[in-house]
């Protein structure tokens, strides 16, 4: 009666940006794309992506009450602008934030980056790997 006629236990939201109450690991993100995980697990595999000029991508993880890992190529150059709040996140290169912003950046003089991702982690977690 209180809830509705529609309620889910483990909300499926439909989409494939949209992680609820489950695990799943994705594989290709698109440009301009947002990405969502609450309460579940993601795993953002973009070892496969290389260097190419055509393979350009900018993309938004939004974790909240989850986990995230993004894992990427070592060869691929990238830009992580995460920002946190009552959270964790960790960088390639070790540097952790708890509150505020954390910046991390492979490219190098001139390179222009293939991936550009802004991370946003409320009571949650998020962790960058290259591999």
């Amino acid at each position: 009666v209180f809830i509705g006629k529609d309620f889910r236990l483990f909300y499926d939201a439909g989409d494939e940006q949209t992680i609820v109450f489950s695990q799943r690991t994705i594989t290709h993100v698109e440009d301009g794309k947002e990405y969502n995980v609450i309460f579940g697990n993601g795993i953002f595999d973009l070892r496969n992506l290389g260097d190419s000029t055509d393979e350009k991508r900018e993309i938004k993880l939004n974790t909240v009450f989850g986990s995230t890992e993004f894992l990427v190529n070592d060869s691929t150059s990238f830009v992580i602008k995460a920002h946190t709040v009552f959270a964790g996140c960790k960088m390639p290169d070790g540097n952790t934030t708890a509150f505020g912003e954390a910046e991390y950046n492979n490219r190098e003089n001139g390179q222009v980056p293939v991936l550009k991702i802004e991370s946003n982690t409320v009571f949650g977690g998020f962790i960058a790997k290259k591999m």
